[in-house]
C-alpha cells in the first residue's frame, strides 16, 4: 500500500503569529525553520490594539512591530535575509530611523547606518 501525504501550506495570515511568537521569545531555530519552511511575506502589516477590543485598530509594518516589542536584532536580521524590506515606511510616512530613534534602537540605527538606509 502507497500512502500519500499531503502537505497544506499554511497562508501569511496564520504563519505570522507563529513568526511573531518566535521572534518575541528569541527561538532563532524556530523562526528559521519557519522562514524556510513557509516563505511568508514579511512586508506585510500587522494588526495592533485588537487585544484591547478598541473600536479601530492600527495596522503596521511587521518591522515597526519588531523594533517596538524589543525583538533582538538577530531576529530581525533572519527576517531581513527572508525577504523583509528595511526601506519599508508606515501610512503617516515614518521611517525605521524614525521608529529606532524613537524606541532608543541603537542597534537598528547602526543597521541601517551599515545599509545605507
Amino acid at each position: 500500500m502507497v500512502w500519500v501525504v499531503s502537505v497544506i501550506k499554511m497562508k501569511d495570515e496564520e504563519i505570522i503569529p507563529k513568526i511573531l511568537e518566535s521572534a518575541e521569545y528569541d527561538d532563532l531555530i524556530a523562526l528559521r525553520k519557519l522562514l524556510d519552511d513557509y516563505k511568508p511575506n514579511l512586508n506585510c502589516e500587522v494588526v495592533i490594539g485588537q487585544e484591547y477590543d478598541l473600536d479601530e485598530y492600527d495596522e503596521i509594518p511587521l518591522l515597526f512591530y519588531l523594533i517596538m516589542y524589543r525583538v533582538s536584532l538577530e531576529a530581525i536580521l533572519l527576517m531581513l535575509n527572508a525577504g523583509m524590506d528595511l526601506n519599508v515606511t508606515n501610512s503617516e510616512g515614518l521611517s525605521v530611523v524614525d521608529l529606532a530613534i524613537k524606541f532608543h534602537r541603537v542597534d537598528i540605527l547602526e543597521l541601517c547606518k551599515a545599509k545605507g538606509t
